[in-house]
């Protein structure tokens, strides 16, 4: 009687099936769960992007300079872009600034002017803005950018006693990608200066 010694032919290729068929599944399972990996970075790099927009709309809207003898309001809307007159701070000192929200080819981008002494020039330079949208102002710097923003509206809210009007709140909805309901955020306007 022989004995046997060593694998038959059709023993190696199930054997080699087999562990065809276990790397295989093991491939997938691996490009299933880095993909999934992929997608979760991507949504907290979004989430992260829509925490620094809202985080910095209340930051503006909080610092927004609120105007008690004026005929103009510190935040307009023109064009789909959203302005504000805030105060800001540099060492230690309070000026006011500009800042622009708008909507460019679906992304938000946030812009801000150089900074202005507090003064009835800065006023005037302000009131002036709001009615002709002149660049006398100067060039924005560009702070931060948005890519997945389809579409934005601005609702200013004024109170409707006094003859002047004043802004009291504003809301901002924002449009992302793939979403069914805005992203919506509102704020009471500024403070007393």
């Amino acid at each position: 009687m022989k004995s046997r010694a060593g694998f038959a032919l059709i023993e190696l290729l199930v054997g080699l099936v087999i562990l065809a068929i276990v790397g295989l599944l093991a491939w997938r399972g691996l490009d299933s769960i880095l993909r999934a990996k992929d997608a979760i970075e991507n949504r907290m790099r979004s989430s992260a992007q829509i925490d620094q927009v809202v985080s910095q709309w209340v930051t503006d809207c909080e610092m927004l300079v609120r105007l008690e003898n004026s005929a103009v309001s510190p935040a307009l809307v023109h064009q789909n872009s959203l302005w504000l007159l805030r105060r800001t701070f540099k060492n230690r000192d309070v000026y006011w600034q500009i800042v622009r929200y708008q909507l460019i080819n679906q992304q938000l981008e946030r812009s801000v002017s150089r900074l202005f002494q507090i003064e009835t020039t800065s006023l005037d330079l302000w009131v002036g803005f709001s009615r002709e949208m002149d660049s006398r102002i100067g060039p924005f710097q560009k702070t931060f950018q948005v890519d997945f923003v389809e579409r934005q509206e601005f609702r200013l809210f004024f109170n409707s006693e006094s003859t002047k009007k004043q802004l009291q709140g504003m809301q901002v909805e924002w449009w992302l990608k793939d979403t069914l309901l805005p992203l919506s955020k509102s704020c009471l306007s500024g403070i007393r200066i």
